[in-house]
């Protein structure tokens, strides 16, 4: 059985050593069962049980697992089988082949280390797309997108299907957005043509591109700092989509700056060119 309380300071060593073993290795019931059979000498299992305070079988699959480690054997007796703890020099044994391990899976780890940090690399770089369908999510989605810290958006739209899918866009998305100050850049297409109050406004710059030339239906817009891309389809199924990816959203940049340029001989009041 192990010390009783008033046996303080065997208490303590009994303590110290069972900690000493588990740092070299053992678990805590292998350190109570191993030094219970070095104290009882060869023995049967159930005084050790006894000794060590674990219960008869654990204690016997215990023997088995010290024996395997060089810490423990035992011989048959009669009917009886004895067990008996081997010499604690064993446990510098076990130190070294628990040292061996370590290097060989030190080793194995440096082999696999450039691949999974290659994999980090990849997911770290992957674009994170959520999808968002009907109307609620794309309220959800243009909420979102307000939260962003750009003072500067870019944009592609259908304007006049951007007002049929939400009559109420004006007062709904746009009135915060200019007051919050942020300034919007479009290229625009319209079944009317081009529109000009939708070109008189200091916090929306645009260009208008004719439908007939570039027949999209929806909205593309870039949020360049938050590295976000928004994306809106006008059908009769709502769908909404958001790429977060710097190296997508500078490349849609890229080529946002191209239309818009392109789109300048389609903005030319007549008299501007000299005819």
């Amino acid at each position: 059985m192990r010390y009783k309380k008033t046996d303080g300071k065997k208490v303590n060593i009994q303590i110290g050593m069972e900690e000493m073993l588990t740092s070299a290795g053992l678990s805590e019931k292998e350190s109570r069962v191993y030094l219970a059979a070095l104290e009882l000498g060869e023995s049967s299992v159930q005084n050790i049980a006894t000794k060590s305070g674990i219960n008869r079988p654990t204690a016997y699959f215990i023997l088995g697992e010290l024996s395997k480690k060089g810490l423990a054997s035992h011989r048959e007796l009669g009917k009886k089988t004895l067990y008996s703890a081997e010499s604690p020099e064993n446990l510098k044994k076990l130190l070294e082949t628990q040292k061996q391990r370590l290097a060989q899976d030190e080793e194995r780890i440096g082999t696999v280390i450039p691949q999974l940090a290659a994999l980090f690399r990849m997911s770290k770089n992957r674009p994170v797309i959520r999808i968002y369908e009907g109307l609620e999510g794309q309220k959800t989605m243009r909420t979102s997108a307000s939260t962003d810290p750009d003072m500067e958006i870019f944009s592609f739209t259908a304007l006049d299907e951007l007002k049929d899918a939400f009559p109420n866009y004006g007062e709904v998305h746009e009135k915060p957005r200019e007051e919050r100050g942020t300034k919007s850049n479009v290229i625009y297409t319209h079944r009317d043509g081009r529109v000009q109050e939708n070109e008189n406004n200091p916090l929306r710059i645009s260009r208008y591109i004719p439908r007939d030339r570039f027949p999209f239906t929806g909205s593309i817009t870039v949020h360049p700092k938050a590295g976000k891309v928004y994306i809106s389809i006008y059908k009769k199924n709502l769908l909404a989509a958001v790429i977060e990816s710097k190296d997508v959203a500078d490349m849609l940049m890229a080529i946002w700056r191209l239309a818009w340029d392109a789109a300048e001989k389609y903005n030319v009041t007549k008299g501007e060119n000299g005819n």
